[in-house]
């Protein structure tokens, strides 16, 4: 009985730390689960992390690229885009200026007044100032030559801010030019006063041969032309040398020579003298035709005898977008 009794204790203890090892096991497995769950879920969390952060890195990478490579590359590249539209608009490329074939291209058709470097209403006071020590002395219409006038209204304001008279020749070697102001002339006579007995002559003619007698003009004005002559880098010196010679055979006794340009004073003035003592020369230059654009022409250039000069003047003037130009005068002391 009592051997039995034993066995009978020893199986209930069995049979009750079997259930006991079933729940450890359970507990564990379900630790276990929970664990690798929670083990999974970190690890997910983690590579999203890491994904949108590699994403947004990426993204602020190609955003930088392309920061840079517009900064770098296109906006240096639009800069000089519109640079060159800009240089194109007012006229400021090397070599073309110099070239017949550019200013024809130039005006053809247009019907806009373009201002090289400054607008009348900038260099008028000084332009006047000059002019009225000359008007000063006759009562004729003061004799005015502007050369290579383009599509300038310059002409047109000297005229109506003249107290006097003036008879204004316009020279360019462009037709389309001319035709251009002549139809400017017709526009304004209704709306701009002049002074009574002013007229305007146009004239069809190269700046470096000039059809006309000496001593022909009180005022030469001269805005950017030796400027585009001198533009050419083979003939440029000895074209405005032949230009300065022209204007200077013009000039009447106490007549006045004008120009206007962008250039520093350092060096126009030194060449403005330079062009001054090559009073004269003989050698060949190529010129523009409308039939063959390398013919090759001699051309000879002349000053007067006993030409009596002033020094070269200058006086800057600043614009309205605040650039400096130069205007700068000689007068002709002959008796």
């Amino acid at each position: 009985m009592r051997n039995r009794k034993i066995r009978k204790e020893k199986e209930r203890e069995k049979n009750t730390v079997v259930p006991a090892s079933a729940a450890v096991l359970a507990v564990v497995a379900a630790a276990s689960t929970a664990a690798v769950v929670v083990a999974v879920t970190v690890v997910v969390a983690v590579t999203v992390v890491v994904v949108v952060v590699v994403v947004v890195v990426a993204v602020a990478v190609v955003v930088a690229v392309v920061v840079v490579v517009v900064h770098v590359v296109v906006t240096p590249l639009k800069a000089a885009a519109w640079k060159s539209e800009w240089m194109e608009y007012n006229g400021f490329h090397d070599e073309k200026l110099s070239k017949l074939s550019y200013w024809k291209k130039r005006y053809k058709d247009k019907n806009k007044v373009f201002e090289w470097f400054l607008d009348p209403d900038e260099i008028l006071e000084p332009l006047l100032n000059n002019i009225g020590p000359i008007a000063g002395k006759t009562s004729m219409p003061l004799q005015c030559l502007d050369i290579g006038c383009g599509l300038s209204d310059l002409s047109l304001h000297l005229m109506t801010q003249s107290d006097q008279p003036m008879s204004v020749t316009l020279v360019d070697f462009v037709p389309d030019a001319l035709q251009f102001q002549l139809r400017r002339i017709i526009e304004c006579q209704q709306e701009m006063q002049v002074a009574p007995g002013s007229i305007q002559h146009l004239v069809c003619a190269d700046t470096i041969h000039l059809p006309f007698r000496d001593g022909s003009f009180d005022v030469v004005v001269d805005k950017g032309t030796m400027d585009a002559l001198l533009k050419d880098k083979i003939h440029g010196h000895f074209k405005a040398t032949l230009m300065t010679s022209e204007v200077l055979r013009l000039l009447a006794p106490g007549g006045r020579y004008l120009q206007v340009s962008d250039e520093d004073p350092d060096s126009r003035l030194l060449l403005l003298e330079r062009f001054i003592l090559k009073s004269s020369f003989s050698q060949p230059i190529k010129e523009e035709n409308k039939q063959n654009n390398s013919d090759e022409r001699n051309c000879q250039g002349q000053l007067p005898k006993n030409y009596n000069l002033s020094s070269w003047k200058f006086k800057t003037i600043t614009s309205k977008s605040g650039s400096e130009y130069f205007l700068y005068w000689v007068e002709n002391l002959q008796l």
